[in-house]
């Protein structure tokens, strides 16, 4: 499904498809297959679509919850939160759920959670949130991951943005694999399969959105149910010569 996502968001800005096929002929001969994971984790735009990818549309859009056991008499959120719940600091954008007024007040200005609670953190909003990440949080820029020296403008020319406009990028806030001591134990398998697999496509083929297919459909057919269901992503592959 990540995969599927970065194809869309690469044919919505086809000029970082083609930004993406330069940066891997770069680095691999043509028909020398891109699996060599320490050359792939030093690209840094094939990192940055990835990482952009997973931002705007993380595998779990919802996100994960956090537990307090109904015995404990309460667990802090915020300053506290890495080390007691696992958490970011970013208690203004959690849900609470299963708080009834039998049990201590929710003293959410204290940060306080109280026990039998469970907290959600809604990856989806977190991450498209102005505060973290900025300008334009909600459209695909992978050049917000690089430094700003390697930083470009948005490719399309009415969007540009003033150069001396402050980039907010606040990776505590970046939670497509949760976050803490649950985080995903898959994680570094991932993104190895997603660099090979990315990196192989956008150097063997051009890829086009198929005839008579509305690219705008697939952001709009997105459905969450834990994790996100979607509809076909036709395309036409071209093989590069």
């Amino acid at each position: 499904m990540a995969l599927s996502n970065l194809w869309y968001y690469l044919l919505l800005h086809p000029a970082y498809y083609k930004r993406l096929q330069q940066e891997v002929d770069a680095r691999f001969l043509r028909g020398e297959d891109p699996t060599d994971q320490e050359r792939l984790g030093g690209m840094e735009f094939l990192n940055a679509c990835i990482s952009e990818t997973l931002r705007l549309a993380p595998p779990v859009p919802s996100g994960s919850q956090r537990g307090v056991p109904p015995t404990s008499d309460g667990k802090f959120v915020g300053s506290q939160s890495v080390s007691q719940l696992g958490l970011p600091g970013l208690f203004p954008l959690l849900m609470i759920c299963h708080w009834s007024p039998l049990q201590s007040p929710l003293a959410l200005s204290h940060s306080l959670i109280p026990g039998g609670n469970n907290i959600y953190l809604n990856y989806y909003s977190i991450q498209r949130d102005s505060r973290y990440f900025s300008p334009e949080p909600e459209r695909f820029w992978p050049d917000r991951w690089l430094s700003p020296e390697g930083r470009r403008a948005m490719d399309d020319p009415s969007r540009l943005f003033d150069p001396n406009t402050p980039v907010i990028h606040d990776l505590d806030a970046y939670l497509p694999f949760s976050y803490g001591t649950r985080v995903c134990v898959g994680k570094t398998l991932a993104q190895m399969e997603m660099r090979i697999v990315a990196a192989s496509v956008v150097q063997k083929f051009d890829m086009e959105v198929a005839d008579g297919y509305d690219i705008k459909r697939w952001d709009k057919d997105l459905q969450d149910f834990y994790v996100y269901t979607a509809g076909p992503l036709p395309v036409r592959l071209t093989e590069r010569r």
